[in-house]
């Protein structure tokens, strides 16, 4: 009963994962607006750092107009990669947390399962054997 447990598990895990599941809710439109956006961004971003380094050579050498430039896109690129780094452990611990209660669920649902079917199997052995084969040979049919 164990491998079914596992095997359910890993089903449930990857379908919640592959956004193939209702609760995610994102869809393909959304996730390419989403870049579309983060593009127009970027470009927007290197005019404002173009634009930078033009005010800055009206007060500088055009040398340390650039070193500057060059320190305020350090700057910048160790803040995005800050955020990056606090949203993807966020999700990391989002899908762990989603991991455990869907693990939790299977473990509660086979309980409660074991505990209501266990009684008729030991009174009709044969039965529930036969039974178990037929479902297993329809589930062959059906997903392989």
């Amino acid at each position: 009963m164990n491998a079914y447990m596992q095997f359910a598990e890993q089903m449930i895990v990857k379908s919640l994962l592959s956004n193939q599941f209702p609760l995610t809710g994102r869809s393909k439109l959304g996730i390419g607006l989403y870049a579309l956006s983060a593009a127009l961004c970027l470009v927007s971003l290197g005019f404002f750092l173009y634009a930078g380094n033009v005010w800055l050579r009206m007060s500088y050498d055009p040398e340390v107009a650039a070193a500057l430039t060059g320190a305020m896109i350090a700057c910048l690129a160790a803040l995005i990669a800050g955020v990056s780094y606090l949203c993807l452990n966020y999700r990391k611990r989002k899908i762990a947390d989603i991991k455990n209660e869907v693990t939790k669920t299977v473990h509660d649902i086979m309980a409660i399962a074991s505990e209501d079917i266990a009684e008729p199997i030991k009174e009709n052995p044969k039965s529930s054997v036969i039974l178990a084969v037929m479902a297993g040979y329809v589930a062959g049919k059906k997903y392989f």
